[in-house]
C-alpha cells in the first residue's frame, strides 16, 4: 500500500491572495510531502479558472524540480482535448527531467465545460481519448510513427526525447462512471484511478472494479489508485485536516481489492461545483480496514 496526495485544488483570491503566493505555498507543501516520505503527488487537469490546474505539464515539472524522490502523477491528463504529439512531447520531457518519476494518469474528461471552451464535442471524448493514447504510446515506444486517424493525421514523425521509463511511464486510466473505461483499462493492462465519491454507492464502485479485474484476466500486478475527499483549511498546508486535525489519507493505494461490506464508513455531502455527494471520512485505521 502507498500513500500520497491528490491536488484537485480550488483557488480563491479572497482567501489565497495572488497566484504567485499560492503557487509558492504549494511548492513548500510538495517539498514537505517529499521530505515526510509519502509516495506520490498527483495533480488534476481542468479548464475552469481556479479549479485544478490547466498547464499541468508545467506544474508537474515545477513539482518535480522542487522535490527529489516523490512520484509525480497526473489524475488525470485530459488527452482527448489536445493534439497527441504535443502531449507526448510535454510528458516525455517531464519524465526525463524528473529522473523517471512520472506516473501518467490519462482520462477522457467528465465536465462538459472542459470540452465546450475548446470547441470539442464531448460526445467524441471516448474516440478521441483512444486515438490520442494510441499515438502517444507509439511515439513513446517506436522510432518513427505515421498516423492517419479520424481526428489527427501526420506523416512520419520521431519524438525526442522519449520518456526515461521504457517503454512508457506507468499508465493509470481515470475511471469513474463508465463501465467501458474499466474494461478498456483492464484489457490493455493499465492501472486505474477511481473516484468512489462520484458514484451513487460503494456497491457501484465494487461492480465496476469487478469488471476491471475480469478484463485484466488474472493480472495481479496492476494498481488501483483511490482518492478520498478531504478539504484542508486555508493557510495550514498539509499539517491538519478540517475534521479533528487528523492527517488526511489520500491516493494512491495500489492493489486495492473491492471494499468489504460493512467497513469503512462513507458519509455524504454536497460539493459546490458538482452538486454530487462526496467523501470518505475514515481515519487512517478505518481507511486501512476499508481496503484490506
Amino acid at each position: 500500500m502507498e500513500f500520497g496526495f491528490c491536488y484537485l485544488s480550488d483557488y480563491h483570491p479572497e482567501i489565497h491572495g495572488g497566484y504567485p503566493g499560492w503557487y509558492a505555498r504549494l511548492v513548500r507543501e510538495w517539498q514537505r510531502i517529499d521530505a515526510m516520505g509519502f509516495d506520490a503527488i498527483w495533480i488534476a487537469e481542468h479548464r475552469y479558472a481556479g479549479y485544478g490546474f490547466s498547464s499541468t505539464s508545467v506544474v508537474a515539472q515545477a513539482l518535480a524540480s522542487a522535490t527529489s524522490r516523490v512520484k509525480v502523477g497526473t489524475a488525470v491528463a485530459l488527452i482527448s482535448q489536445r493534439h497527441p504529439i504535443l502531449t507526448a512531447e510535454d510528458w516525455a520531457a517531464v519524465d526525463v527531467l524528473s529522473g523517471g518519476r512520472l506516473r501518467f494518469g490519462i482520462g477522457r474528461g467528465i465536465y462538459s465545460y472542459d470540452f465546450e471552451v475548446l470547441g470539442i464535442p464531448s460526445s467524441e471524448s471516448r474516440e478521441r481519448f483512444e486515438e490520442a493514447w494510441e499515438v502517444i504510446r507509439r511515439l513513446w515506444s517506436e522510432d518513427e510513427v505515421a498516423h492517419a486517424g479520424k481526428h489527427w493525421a501526420f506523416a512520419h514523425h520521431s519524438l525526442g526525447p522519449r520518456p526515461l521509463q521504457e517503454p512508457t511511464p506507468p499508465v493509470y486510466v481515470g475511471c469513474v462512471a463508465s463501465p467501458e473505461s474499466y474494461v478498456w483499462a483492464g484489457r490493455n493492462g493499465y492501472h486505474v484511478i477511481v473516484a468512489p465519491f462520484l458514484l451513487d454507492s460503494t456497491e457501484r464502485q465494487r461492480e465496476y472494479l469487478d469488471r476491471y479485474r475480469e478484463a485484466l484476466a488474472g493480472d495481479r500486478t496492476r494498481s488501483v489508485a483511490v482518492p478520498r475527499d478531504r478539504e484542508l483549511p486555508p493557510g495550514t498546508g498539509t499539517e491538519r485536516a478540517r475534521t479533528g486535525g487528523r492527517r488526511p489519507v489520500l491516493l494512491p493505494l495500489p492493489g486495492v481489492p473491492a471494499p468489504p461490506r460493512g467497513r469503512g464508513g462513507w458519509t455524504r455531502r454536497t460539493t459546490p461545483r458538482t452538486g454530487r455527494g462526496a467523501g470518505c471520512t475514515a481515519t487512517w485505521r478505518r481507511c486501512g480496514d476499508r481496503v484490506r
